[in-house]
């Protein structure tokens, strides 16, 4: 089994700026997001035992879905996954929360199929 954790993040200034590209200052959390994953024969399981601001895992779930699904294509994975989330960061808007879960992910399939990605190559895929 794989894993992997993301850490979350706060826009300290000019937080809807970044809406429109205008530059803002950000900072890394200490809260992160834990993935764990195992390869099975086919499909795509996922437990998201995170706490969560009521109603985001479910009006997120569809865009959690399609972020899985490029990250396994763009890792080449021929194999179905089973994904368990967890960690301290709560599943919530505006603590980076969405993407803590898919660099999380994108590192537990990394160390579940011994890919020897950089951070950088995990910040890309993710």
């Amino acid at each position: 089994m794989g894993t992997g954790s993301g850490f979350g993040k706060v826009i300290l200034f000019n937080e809807h700026f970044v809406v429109y590209g205008i530059p803002a200052i950000v900072s890394a959390i200490e809260k992160k997001t834990v993935a764990k994953v195992k390869r099975i024969p086919e499909g795509l399981i996922i437990h998201d035992d995170r706490d969560a601001t009521p109603g985001y895992k479910e009006e997120k779930k569809e865009q959690q879905i399609d972020s899985l699904n490029r990250i396994i294509r763009t890792m080449d994975i021929d194999s179905g996954l089973e994904i368990w989330l967890g960690g301290d960061l709560r599943a919530a808007s505006g603590v980076g929360a969405s993407a803590a879960s898919c660099t999380a992910i994108a590192r537990a399939i990394a160390d579940e199929f011994g890919l020897d990605y950089t951070d950088e190559q995990i910040n890309n895929v993710a």
